[in-house]
């Protein structure tokens, strides 16, 4: 089968150069014969483990191929997957690890850190500046005709421009700084700033009918002239 036409068409449609070992001697393909030992010897531990008692066999290879794929290899120092996706896989092993790279503008590649430079040479919008414990006022949404502004206190930073606030009643509410005002600015001018720009929804006029006075008409008059 490794021969067959509809191979060797294969290999010639896709520029792969088949090399054929000698009859008997299965150490000259010593790769691929480690890998099916490794894999068979894995899966049996796998299936013979009292805890995948009622695993499929198709998860306990999924779960071999993802062992495998994100290991370490002793040849080329990295990962399988890394040197196909250019990126370490998150797993839960990388999440064991005590010191793990920070992702900084020196380590990322050239393709992504020179479109960063040109954004940060053409950026001109105002600083971000830590509000962490200071009393400020957030936007509030509850209101559905207009926005208003309610006092808070910015309780810790959950992201870059993300912050958890929290109101006087103990709710906790995630902002983002362009939805939060320091206490710098006037009360007047917070409760004001764009929550006027906002058309309020006006209640439909009523229209009472007893107001309105209509003439009598004598039909007997009318019917008299026809």
């Amino acid at each position: 089968q490794l021969t067959s036409k509809s191979l060797q068409q294969f290999f010639r449609r896709n520029g792969i150069e088949h090399i054929l070992i000698p009859p008997y001697n299965p150490s000259s393909n010593g790769a691929a014969e480690i890998m099916v030992k490794l894999f068979k010897n894995r899966l049996t531990a796998a299936v013979e483990d009292p805890r995948n008692k009622e695993v499929p066999i198709s998860t306990l290879i999924s779960r071999f191929l993802l062992t495998y794929r994100n290991t370490e290899h002793s040849t080329t120092g990295k990962a399988p997957a890394q040197l196909m996706l250019g990126r370490e896989v998150r797993t839960r092993w990388k999440l064991l690890k005590e010191s793990r790279e920070v992702q900084t503008e020196d380590n990322l590649p050239e393709k992504v850190r020179t479109p960063v430079a040109v954004q940060k040479r053409k950026y001109v919008g105002r600083k971000r500046q830590s509000v962490v414990g200071s009393i400020v006022y957030v936007k509030d949404y509850r209101r559905e005709d207009k926005v208003t502004w309610t006092e808070a206190v910015v309780e810790k930073q959950i992201g870059r421009s993300v912050y958890l606030c929290r109101l006087k009643n103990g709710q906790l509410w995630k902002r983002h700084m362009n939805q939060i005002k320091t206490t710098s600015f006037e009360n007047h001018e917070a409760q004001t700033s764009q929550s006027t720009n906002t058309r309020t929804r006006q209640p439909p006029v009523k229209c009472d009918n007893s107001k309105f006075i209509f003439p009598e008409i004598n039909h007997n008059a009318i019917l008299s002239k026809e």
